[in-house]
């Protein structure tokens, strides 16, 4: 009766010793899964404010170009000046012909003006009279819209 009662006891302490490794087995590979689970959440959380930000940021440009166009197309039309022959025309000058009165030519290495020095407003079918407070602001928007391209 002793060696039965001994070798149950033994047998015993094996399976108890087994099933308290199965355990700590068991809250390893949860505690691994449920810190998974949270970094996933997480990362879908962080691309998911990600995707809102560049929404956002994509609705902010489409409201600027809008913006742009529109104040372009305002000055280009003759939101200022209006002409019974068909409004205002913008007219590009040629970087190298030399019109800036100064001798040297509009695309220099000293020239500063850009994009701004070299359009003219234009009256379509006038004597080609320049609309000066207009052409640099117009010249700025357009600068505006290639950084804005790029």
């Amino acid at each position: 009766m002793l060696f039965l009662r001994q070798d149950l006891s033994q047998q015993h302490t094996e399976k108890k010793s087994a099933y308290q490794a199965l355990l700590t087995s068991e809250e390893s590979h949860c505690f691994r899964l449920e810190t998974q689970a949270s970094q996933a959440r997480e990362s879908a959380r962080s691309v998911e404010d990600r995707f809102h930000y560049l929404i956002a940021l994509r609705g902010l440009h489409q409201v600027q170009q809008f913006r742009v166009q529109e104040e372009m197309r305002s000055y280009v039309t003759g939101g200022a000046l209006s002409d019974a022959s068909g409004g205002l025309t913008p007219s590009i000058r040629a970087g190298d012909r030399g019109d800036r009165g100064d001798g040297r030519g509009g695309r220099e290495a000293g020239s500063s003006s850009g994009v701004g020095g070299n359009v003219r407003l234009e009256l379509a079918g006038s004597d080609a009279t320049p609309i000066p407070a207009l052409a640099p602001k117009l010249g700025t928007l357009v600068q505006d819209k290639r950084r804005c391209l790029r």
